[in-house]
């Protein structure tokens, strides 16, 4: 229900619009009246009448002298009338009209009249005609065009008061938009903690609580999708973290299993094997599994301090070198050339990255060719890349879920770093960019490794 003193916002433009309507009429009528009443004292006090007269009798003399005119010809003085746009004029000689705007009759005058023909207010010339002198009254309102200009200069500034007046009155709504506008903006960015403005009574105050509902049902679904994602992830984290311990057990009653199987004739041992090898895939891929909600979670990583890239990666990279060593494996670390460089990361992180590399390896790579280890230094990265043959194994390519190549791009993404994977020439290269943490003066380059 709107409340009883509540006015539309069309309401409130319509009164502006009327309010400053009258502010203008007004305003129109002020400024006229004062600009008039100066133009009448400036006119009376001045002789700028006088002097326009006197300049039309001086052309009327011109025009008359040029073209020996009689103060009878009526045409003749009516043509110069009509050109120069003289409203009153009349020739007088001897108390005879000779020559009237309204009257071209030549009538003599009775005593009465002839007295009437020269008024008290009237001001008469004396015209050197062609056939003698007369007197000559003109009237043109010269003034006219100054009264003009003054009803349109103040016409102009009135039409100016009014849109400033309706500028005025409307400049409060048009900020309270744009302060809904920028506060959408702000929502739209997840900012949903911060109310909508609320102001006046009318439909924009309305619009501001939809806005207000608006988000906080948006809030509420954000937090309770949150809160139903931290569950999820804390189950599949707990689950994963509790696999572990079991399979890990479990793994090593098979390998006892298999120690025994070996005294077995038969497919015992086969058996065991593949056991074997089912559990340790389930066990790889819990791990994996608790890598992909461990990255993909919302809170923020925590980098360590600036440090040498040798100091920081050094030990990761010589235990990917023994573990793929123990496994059958030969490296190729030639390349390997550390700079000056400083480097901030996440050793949780990276140990998990290196775990995927190991395990990645050591599912798809030939053993017949060395794993090659490289890195550069950029003016931005310091690269690290890991490059393997991989082997022809169709069994292998259609287990593969990539869910540790998707852990691994995470993760250095949380780092502010980059991890690109790609297959070329037979060989699976995995390159780690790191963003340096202190720019260097001068750039060391590393060997790059290239097939």
């Amino acid at each position: 229900m709107y409340k009883t003193n509540r006015i539309s916002l069309q309401a409130k433009l319509l009164i502006a619009f009327f309010i400053g309507m009258l502010f203008a009429l007004a305003s129109f009528l002020l400024l006229y009246s004062i600009s008039r009443k100066l133009l009448d004292d400036y006119f009376t006090t001045s002789s700028f009448v006088i002097d326009k007269e006197r300049e039309a009798m001086t052309s009327l003399q011109e025009y008359v002298d040029e073209n020996q005119i009689p103060a009878t010809d009526s045409w003749a003085l009516r043509t110069w009338a009509n050109e120069n746009d003289i409203t009153i004029f009349s020739v007088i000689r001897n108390k005879v009209l000779f020559y009237d705007n309204s009257y071209t009759g030549n009538a003599p005058l009775a005593e009465t009249d002839s007295l009437q023909s020269y008024k008290t207010w009237q001001f008469f010339y004396q015209v050197n005609f062609a056939d003698g002198v007369a007197d000559v009254y003109i009237h043109k309102n010269f003034q006219k065009n100054y009264y003009l200009l003054a009803i349109m200069i103040s016409a102009d500034i009135s039409a100016f008061l009014w849109a400033l007046f309706l500028l005025v009155l409307t400049s409060s709504k048009v900020r309270y938009l744009r302060l809904l506008h920028k506060e959408v903006l702000l929502m739209q960015q997840g900012e949903l903690k911060t109310c909508f403005t609320k102001k006046g009574n009318d439909e924009l105050s309305d619009l501001s609580d939809a806005l207000n509902q608006l988000r906080n049902a948006l809030f509420e679904s954000e937090t309770k999708r949150r809160t139903q994602r931290q569950e999820q992830e804390a189950l599949v984290l707990g689950m994963a973290h509790d696999l572990r311990t079991p399979l890990t057990g479990l793994l090593g009653f098979l390998e006892l299993c298999r120690r025994e199987a070996v005294k077995v004739t038969g497919p015992l041992p086969q058996y065991v094997d593949k056991v074997i090898s089912k559990t340790s895939q389930i066990r790889d891929l819990s791990d994996k599994l608790f890598d992909f909600f461990l990255s993909n979670e919302e809170l923020p990583c925590v980098l360590e301090a600036p440090a040498n890239a040798e100091y920081l990666l050094s030990d990761h990279l010589s235990r990917l070198c023994s573990e793929l060593t123990t496994s059958g494996f030969t490296m190729d670390c030639d390349r390997l050339i550390w700079s000056k460089a400083q480097l901030q990361i996440n050793t949780d992180f990276l140990g998990r990255i290196i775990n995927n590399l190991v395990s990645n390896i050591e599912k798809y790579a030939d053993k017949n060719h060395p794993v090659l280890l490289s890195c550069q230094l950029s003016q931005d990265f310091f690269t690290l890349q890991v490059a393997n043959r991989v082997k022809h194994d169709t069994e292998h390519e259609i287990q593969g879920t990539r869910i540790g190549n998707h852990n691994m791009v995470r993760m250095m993404q949380k780092m502010s770093g980059q991890a690109k994977m790609k297959t070329q020439h037979g060989n699976y290269i995995v390159t780690l960019s790191f963003p340096i943490a202190v720019p260097q003066t001068s750039i060391e380059s590393a060997t790059v490794f290239s097939n």
